[in-house]
């Protein structure tokens, strides 16, 4: 049950992340605070949360464009089976 939970709670935040990410309804899009949400995420290798981190660095979300940052992150996506980081890397 406790894994369960933790699972949830990662999930939570993977979700917020695309919520700041994007921005959704009255948010406005923050990258800082997507790349806090999915970092956390990310500690339990969340193929989503992962994908998204690489997409921040591919656009330069932090200033300057990042794709070597932004590869080893759809790697280990596309390792963990996302579909969307195989396309692009394949890109």
């Amino acid at each position: 049950a406790k894994q369960s939970q933790e699972d949830k709670h990662y999930r939570i935040a993977r979700i917020l992340g695309d919520v700041y990410s994007q921005g959704r309804i009255l948010i406005e899009p923050d990258y800082t605070k997507a790349a806090f949400w999915y970092g956390k995420a990310a500690v339990c290798e969340n193929s989503i949360a992962l994908l998204g981190l690489g997409s921040l660095h591919m656009i330069g979300a932090f200033g300057k464009k990042d794709l070597v940052t932004a590869i080893e992150y759809f790697i280990r996506s596309a390792n963990l089976g996302n579909i969307l980081a195989q396309q692009r890397l394949f890109k």
